[in-house]
């Protein structure tokens, strides 16, 4: 109710546009996905660049890469959810 009514007044009193506040619930999900993601894919070029040979430290980089993936797709579904939900409502 706030966000959505009262909000919009306060934020060009305080000089930001209603537009970035409808973006902080469903972005700040989508970030972390995109920031969990990074991390999946710099775990995994570390691995590649230091040539992890042994295979139980591959399984080990699958699995920590699999797991953060799994947490990303996560967060991105909530957010994407959000924002549909955002979308519909209004």
């Amino acid at each position: 109710e706030f966000v959505w009514h009262q909000a919009p007044s306060y934020s060009v009193l305080a000089g930001a546009s209603a537009g970035f506040l409808g973006l902080i619930p469903h972005g700040t999900f989508e970030l972390l996905a995109y920031l969990v993601a990074a991390l999946a894919g710099g775990i995994l070029s570390s691995a590649i660049i230091r040539r992890a040979n042994a295979e139980r430290r591959w399984g080990s980089v699958f699995r920590d890469i699999v797991k953060l993936s799994a947490v990303a797709i996560i967060f991105l579904v909530l957010g994407a959810a959000i924002e549909a939900s955002s979308i519909v409502g209004a």
